[in-house]
């Protein structure tokens, strides 16, 4: 959870805010998803989408005090682990 939350505040900050982007996101405490569900696709996702995952997710995590069980995409409901997946490999392609 400490990785998804961390992830998303960076691509909030600094990669949809080029650095100055003032998103509060996590405070560590948060909790886990209570009941991860979703499914698990391969398809590319453009840099709009992934931003926009990213807002909804810090969103959601600032309200609700823990991780989402599932992102809702256009493509289905994306899991949990693949959402910290698709942000990892974001955060590498960006050398972080």
């Amino acid at each position: 959870m400490i990785f998804l939350s961390n992830s998303v505040q960076f691509i909030c900050r600094y990669i949809f805010g080029g650095g100055s982007f003032d998103y509060h996101v996590v405070e560590i405490g948060h909790g886990n998803p209570t009941s991860p569900s979703g499914v698990s696709f391969n398809r590319q996702i453009t840099s709009s989408e992934y931003i926009n995952y990213a807002m909804n997710i810090a969103d959601f995590m600032v309200t609700n005090g823990r991780a989402p069980n599932y992102v809702s995409t256009a493509y289905g409901n994306m899991q949990y682990q693949t959402a910290v997946y698709m942000f990892s490999l974001v955060l590498d392609f960006f050398g972080y």
